[in-house]
């Protein structure tokens, strides 16, 4: 999958286009396909600083832009809340990227 990471706190010249493997869904997961995503402020406070909170650093890479709309293109076992091709949207919390578009039920 193509993602935008940073494998270091910094400025713009950070970012990176990437190609990382595109994850399975778990038990009660979707695999969503983004199709539009949100910078917000605080992803660009945490590209710099390299942390999440006082008490919590990112692990690189690091995808940022929590904030996706797309659609389901896998279910995982026990997702039955969804079906493929259902158009979704949410907030995704801060997670490890290769979790980043498993969305729990």
């Amino acid at each position: 999958m193509k993602a935008i990471t940073i494998n270091r706190p910094g400025s713009q010249d950070v970012l990176k286009l990437s190609y990382l493997p595109t994850p399975s869904p778990g038990i009660r997961e979707v695999l969503v396909k983004v199709r539009a995503t949100a910078v917000n402020p605080i992803d660009w406070k945490v590209r710099e600083s390299g942390c999440i909170s006082s008490e919590k650093k990112l692990s690189f890479p690091a995808v940022l832009g929590l904030d996706i709309a797309g659609e389901v293109v896998v279910l995982g076992d026990g997702a039955k809340d969804f079906k493929i091709g259902d158009r979704v949207f949410g907030y995704l919390i801060w997670i490890k990227w290769e979790d980043m578009l498993n969305i729990l039920q």
